[in-house]
């Protein structure tokens, strides 16, 4: 779903190039929110997009500098993954346990993949959210009886991996649950948890430990004492709380159920939507326009693939040296929009371009 754009800058990331704009690429009525939404982060110095240089002939050796200088580049601060493009994914479900039998309706499902850059996860077709090497979905829907949980990681490219587990849907719903105002955003991020209590339960103790690491953060016996909490690194967290009941003494019953949490990492959504970028250049440098085009979202697909075919081989490197430097931006975690300066004949103009996640997860642009 292409973003909102303002009509007297459509088309500018492409006039430098020879092309006009797509005549049929009218702004939609409704905007995708971005908030919350943060801007992008600076790794350093004036360095602001994060691309592997081995395997981009536009940037050379990892950030192109805003001023537009490409003989002045710097060191890439962090690359955590290949580019987009290169090498294949795999994928594991790590919760819930293959023969696990669930009460409620629908399930967390979390686990671990590998990939380059711009690897999307989907679970059962929810889209997951990711940091690292962990992925998250908040809510799979289960049916009644038997379901098969099917995780399923795409490159931008298209290689795919999967990992399935079944589990029962079944049983009655326990006395106790943990809720969150929140269950994933840009680290730090701040949530709150709240028990949620049913039947008759006479608390003694209630404890919870936000991150996983086996400490209990906060001990009181009031089930209305407020549980905010900050992540303030990105990662995958399973918050565990513990409700001691004195109704059944002298023997009472410990409950104890768990939430989790994904705190994703801004500046490696920052270093995959330029590896996105890179992508295309790359490619378009490589006069590849098949695979190119991979870097925009199927639904305009075609009209790339007729825009950058009428040029000729010959000069599809210039084409790609004069779409730009990105040089500022939005991210949110479904939708972002970045600022790409360029100069051509002397006037120096910005403008945006727009990034969703497609169906199988993967970032993709929108418009340009």
């Amino acid at each position: 779903m292409p973003f909102a754009s303002n009509s007297a800058s459509a088309g500018v990331g492409l006039s430098g190039v020879g092309i006009a704009p797509d005549p049929s690429a009218s702004p939609p009525t409704t905007t995708p929110p971005l908030a919350p939404s943060i801007k992008l982060p600076k790794p350093s110095g004036n360095e602001v997009c994060g691309i592997v240089g081995s395997t981009d002939v536009i940037f050379k050796n990892g950030f192109e500098i805003a001023d537009q200088t490409l003989a002045v580049l710097r060191t890439m601060r962090s690359v955590t993954k290949s580019p987009a493009g290169s090498g294949t994914p795999t994928i594991t479900i790590t919760f819930p346990a293959a023969g696990q039998t669930l009460a409620s309706t629908t399930t967390p499902v979390t686990g671990t993949f590998t990939g380059p850059a711009d690897t999307g996860v989907v679970v059962n077709g929810v889209l997951a959210y990711t940091s690292g090497t962990s992925f998250l979905v908040p809510d799979v829907p289960l049916a009644s009886g038997s379901n098969t949980l099917q995780a399923v990681a795409t490159t931008l490219p298209g290689a795919t991996a999967q990992s399935s587990v079944s589990v029962t849907q079944g049983g009655t719903i326990g006395s106790v649950a943990l809720t969150s105002t929140s269950l994933t955003g840009f680290a730090p991020f701040a949530t709150v948890f709240s028990p949620v209590i049913t039947g008759n339960v006479a608390i003694s103790q209630l404890k919870i430990d936000f991150d996983g690491n086996g400490i209990d953060d906060v001990v009181t016996t009031s089930p209305t004492t407020p549980l905010p909490h900050t992540y303030a690194t990105p990662g995958l967290y399973t918050a565990r709380l513990t409700i001691v009941d004195n109704t059944t003494t002298p023997n009472p019953t410990t409950y104890v159920v768990y939430q989790r949490v994904l705190a994703q990492d801004n500046v490696e959504l920052r270093e995959t939507l330029c590896s996105v970028y890179g992508y295309l250049r790359t490619n378009l440098s490589a006069a590849n326009v098949t695979s190119a085009v991979l870097a925009f979202d199927p639904d305009r697909r075609a009209h790339y693939q007729n825009l950058f075919g009428s040029i000729s081989n010959a000069n599809l490197p210039v084409a790609a040296s004069r779409l730009g430097t990105i040089a500022n931006g939005l991210i949110s975690t479904d939708y972002a929009q970045l600022k790409v300066v360029k100069t051509f004949q002397g006037t120096t103009a910005s403008f945006p371009m727009n990034f969703s996640r497609d169906d199988s997860g993967v970032w993709r642009i929108d418009s340009m």
